[in-house]
């Protein structure tokens, strides 16, 4: 039984905050366009992080967005029922090369969150050798 489960938006943020460690943590990984914005704002069913089809990345930067998990209410998924959701640079940026992005996920993820809960990786169309490339090194951290 699925039943009526669903993230509500609290808030979003520019870094997470000790207070804020204890929560269910959920990083989207993914190319450019392959739409990791889009399914966060379906995930909270509004628009909570900037999204759009363009032929330049529309997130510039680490995005964290919180919401409370009212799953956790009957405790059958997991007791913590605040959850932070991370919009990342998409890989293969049009700006920034691949070690720029890695680098920018990493150290902005290292400095707010000590524990990662879930990785979710979005991909759109063919996956190209770069994009694997990229998957692989961020997977491996």
């Amino acid at each position: 039984e699925v039943g009526d489960y669903h993230v509500s938006f609290v808030c979003s943020k520019s870094c997470i905050e000790e207070v804020d460690n204890e929560a269910y943590n959920i990083i989207f990984l993914g190319p450019t366009g392959s739409g990791k914005s889009t399914l966060i704002n379906h995930l909270f069913n509004a628009n909570v992080v900037k999204a759009g089809a363009s032929v330049h990345s529309v997130t510039r930067q680490i995005q964290y967005t919180q919401g409370k998990l009212k799953w956790s209410e009957d405790k059958k998924w997991d007791k913590r029922d605040q959850v932070n959701v991370i919009d990342t640079i998409g890989f293969c940026d049009t700006e920034l090369s691949s070690q720029e992005v890695q680098s920018a996920i990493r150290s902005s993820v290292r400095t707010s969150i000590t524990y990662i809960d879930k990785v979710v990786i979005v991909c759109s169309g063919r996956i190209e050798p770069p994009m694997v490339q990229a998957i692989k090194k961020m997977m491996k951290w």
